[in-house]
């Protein structure tokens, strides 16, 4: 299975990418709720509990990516 075919609330689906010259670009689905780093970046909305939520569902997707035994390039 590849990245692109996983189906996870906490993992961003991958819709395909570009390597041309020296332009690298990957191309994901849409995300409502925003980016990771939209979170990360604001302090007055970054509690520990908050961050703590975080860690746990990156956590839920690097073992959902593990356990599926997914194609996965680092």
């Amino acid at each position: 299975m590849m990245l692109s075919g996983l189906k996870h609330q906490n993992v961003v689906s991958f819709v395909g990418f570009c390597d041309e010259n020296k332009e690298k670009i990957l191309i994901c689905k849409y995300e409502a709720k925003g980016s990771l780093d939209r979170y990360l970046s604001d302090p007055v909305t970054l509690t520990w509990t908050r961050r703590l939520h975080i860690c746990l569902d990156i956590a839920r997707a690097l073992g959902y990516i593990v356990i599926s035994k997914a194609l996965v390039v680092y």
